[in-house]
């Protein structure tokens, strides 16, 4: 089961498509067709969307929705004083999300994922490694330091 995205095989009966993640913002959220990125696609609900073509003209097209929560700034920035339990919520929201996006991209280098998603969170540079030590991933050992 994927967490961040949704695949449908268009049959040319519609060009509405369900959302069935959360996501952070609707910005967060793209489409593709047959691999290639949808612009000026329209919420019709916060949980579907329509997209500018035909429902037939998109009939034997693959259908993707997906999302990407940006990784590489925190959504909040605490600062000294009272917390928001708001604030709190959305920051753990943007972590489970981002980790569930690098579950569902199992080609894609988990490693740089990983030390980006820890720089974000200890605004450390992403060139530097922000831990020292061995990395676990898939049962391999990854140093890190």
């Amino acid at each position: 089961m994927a967490y961040s995205y949704n695949i449908v095989q268009a049959d040319g009966s519609t060009n509405v498509f369900a959302v069935p993640f959360n996501y952070l913002t609707k910005s967060d959220v793209y489409v593709s067709v047959n691999g290639g990125q949808v612009e000026g696609f329209t919420w019709l609900t916060d949980s579907t969307i329509q997209l500018p073509a035909t429902a037939s003209s998109l009939a034997g097209y693959t259908i993707k929705v997906y999302r990407s929560t940006p990784a590489l700034a925190p959504e909040v920035v605490f600062t000294a004083g009272g917390m928001d339990p708001s604030d709190l919520n959305t920051q753990v929201l943007q972590l489970l999300y981002i980790t569930q996006e690098a579950l569902d991209a199992p080609t894609q280098p988990q490693a740089v994922v990983v030390s980006q998603l820890l720089a974000s969170l200890t605004n450390l540079p992403t060139t530097r490694p922000p831990v020292h030590g061995v990395l676990w991933l898939n049962g391999e050992a990854i140093c890190v330091s």
